[in-house]
């Protein structure tokens, strides 16, 4: 363990450095010289069946063609190629992928290279908070006992929110009103796994409905009835009206900002609501009715 932790803290030397970026530049021109060909069989096709694909780079893989399997057990290309598509590892030799130092340098370039690491890295606590600081989501990859441990959680929500979603996060840490407000800040969604304790709580459901309102659905019914909470949430996005009470859909305020963001928004709007302006407007239009009959009469 101690000497993995201490591979991880000095990994990739200025020298190793250097020659993952002359193959980079490998990497990149083998890259475009797909994106060509394709591109190139894809107007063949366009002409032929009458429909075209657009290909970018990063779409297709390097490592997946056959003339390009000399270079599946080279370490450096390997890992320049990874820095712009991980999906390249499901093509390295299985040497490298049983070589721990290579995994090691491999998450440092990408944390989600941890979904090809082994089991012994996977729980390894120095690899993945490795991992989780470059890609939050790589939490997914770690064993249940990592993914009981509060520092790596927190530093994988603090990377990406989404990742409290992960499987195997205990409840406890789920309940935990640092560890839960972190993941909103960064994500509102995350507001769906935590505790119904914390979907209670105010300043965490309005941090959330700040960073996306949509996430006012996974509010408690108490806070959807907050009409700071609900005035936060339709500011951003008039639709998310369809989250707040009965009794905010009825107000005027909450109704009128939403429909102001969002028009359609009014569909959610409260039916006292809808029949109290219906009212009004045949008030308003009689009134102007006998005012012009009387200006016709006077006029006589």
């Amino acid at each position: 363990m101690g000497i993995i932790k201490n591979f991880v803290n000095k990994v990739s030397s200025k020298k190793e450095e250097k020659l993952i970026k002359e193959q980079e530049l490998l990497y990149l021109r083998l890259a475009k010289e797909i994106v060509i060909k394709s591109k190139e069989n894809a107007d063949k096709n366009s002409e032929k069946y009458g429909y075209k694909v657009e290909y970018k780079l990063g779409d297709l893989l390097v490592l997946e063609l056959p003339e390009n399997e000399n270079l599946r057990n080279n370490k450096y290309f390997v890992l320049a190629g990874i820095k712009h598509n991980i999906e390249e590892m499901k093509f390295v030799s299985k040497e490298l992928k049983n070589d721990d130092e290579f995994m090691i340098q491999a998450i440092s370039q990408n944390g989600r290279a941890l979904d090809y690491a082994s089991a012994k890295l996977r729980d390894d606590n120095a690899v993945v908070l490795n991992a989780v600081k470059k890609d939050g989501l790589a939490l997914n990859s770690a064993s249940n006992r990592i993914k009981k441990d509060r520092e790596i959680v927190l530093t994988a929500v603090k990377q990406n929110g989404l990742a409290l979603h992960c499987e195997g996060i205990s409840y406890e840490l789920k309940n935990d009103r640092e560890v839960v407000l972190a993941a909103v800040n960064q994500d509102g969604w995350a507001l769906q796994s935590a505790s119904d304790e914390l979907k209670r709580d105010r300043e965490v459901v309005l941090t959330a409905v700040k960073r996306d309102s949509g996430s006012l659905c996974f509010a408690s019914e108490e806070l959807r009835n907050d009409k700071e909470i609900v005035l936060a949430a339709v500011k951003q996005d008039g639709s998310s009206l369809c989250f707040a009470s009965i009794e905010l859909r009825n107000d005027n305020e909450v109704v009128q900002t939403a429909c102001e963001q969002c028009p359609e928004a009014v569909k959610f709007a409260g039916e006292a609501l809808i029949k109290k302006r219906l009212k009004a407007i045949g008030k308003s239009e009689f009134a102007s009715a006998e005012e012009s009959v009387s200006e016709e009469e006077s006029n006589k």
